[in-house]
């Protein structure tokens, strides 16, 4: 590769700019809240009658929560018919998931025209994401386990909101890897996904390190992290972003395969530096998380 993809806003032409400035005002809802200003990171502290109760003001968020702990993926022998018991099955993360979901499906509405395709991929990525993230972290028994999902469920908001400008179409999914896939919206949109959905987390204020971890995403697969040790979480999330695009391609592809491919040799040796492997590698492999990623990552 020629020219490294990665860019900074204030490189960026103040007319480009603007105009990805303007659309996200536009983009007004809070990703994370539940209704009556409850958001997923006050979440964790509820009890899952107090989740279910909330969930319960919306029939249509209270029927997909309900659709998914039933769908056959997730292999119960008896339906859940309560909420309470949903959420106690799916966990936070799972809700938090399908919640971010249903909030993009309200925004997607105000844009009639929206490519329905387009919108279906980036809500399949992000769950898979934030399923291998949090996973990742609980296997390595790191302290940001919730943060590592929440970063990795809102990574794609970026390439969410190039479906509001100049629709992508199914070679956005075909690109082969992530590097590449920066370098074709680099050239398609004079913008890069990790810019916007870090600018898009500074407006809608989320708390650090959200903003920074957004921005950051795709930096390792670039930048040696061997000797950082305070980044750890920025190299969870774009490992989980790598093989939540691998999932959607190839659900039974080895670990050791994806990480092999040349764009992700400064990932891979990373990752290794911080002893990773063996934890990120048990969390692809996990016959409960390969249960979750069916459920949230189905047509």
């Amino acid at each position: 590769m020629d020219k490294q993809p990665l860019m900074h806003w204030e490189e960026l032409p103040a007319a480009t700019r603007d105009q990805w400035a303007q659309l996200m005002t536009e983009l007004t809802l809070p990703p994370l809240s539940l209704g009556l200003g409850i958001t997923t990171e006050k979440l964790a502290k509820l009890a899952p009658a107090e989740i279910a109760a909330l969930i319960s003001d919306d029939p249509v968020l209270a029927s997909k929560l309900l659709a998914v702990v039933n769908s056959a993926a997730m292999g119960l022998a008896k339906p859940v018919t309560s909420l309470e018991r949903a959420v106690v099955h799916l966990g936070i993360n799972l809700v938090r998931i399908i919640v971010v979901g249903y909030h993009l499906e309200t925004i997607i509405g105000r844009w009639p025209r929206y490519p329905r395709d387009h919108f279906d991929y980036i809500r399949r990525w992000s769950s898979a994401a934030s399923i291998i993230a949090y996973h990742i972290g609980s296997k390595a028994k790191l302290e940001s386990t919730e943060t590592l999902g929440t970063a990795a469920l809102l990574a794609r908001l970026g390439s969410f909101m190039l479906g509001l400008n100049w629709p992508p179409g199914k070679d956005y999914q075909q690109v082969p890897d992530e590097a590449a896939r920066l370098t074709y919206e680099r050239e398609r949109w004079s913008v890069i996904t990790p810019l916007l959905s870090g600018r898009l987390a500074q407006n809608w204020s989320l708390p650090e390190p959200l903003p920074t971890l957004l921005t950051q995403q795709c930096e390792p697969l670039f930048v040696d992290y061997s000797d950082k040790a305070g980044q750890i979480d920025t190299l969870v999330v774009c490992l989980a972003i790598v093989l939540g695009a691998a999932y959607l391609v190839e659900s039974e592809a080895l670990y050791e395969d994806i990480l092999a491919k040349p764009p992700y040799q400064i990932l891979s040796a990373s990752i290794a530096a911080h002893q990773l492997h063996k934890p990120c590698e048990a969390a692809w492999i996990n016959k409960a998380v390969k249960h979750e990623l069916a459920a949230l990552t189905s047509e």
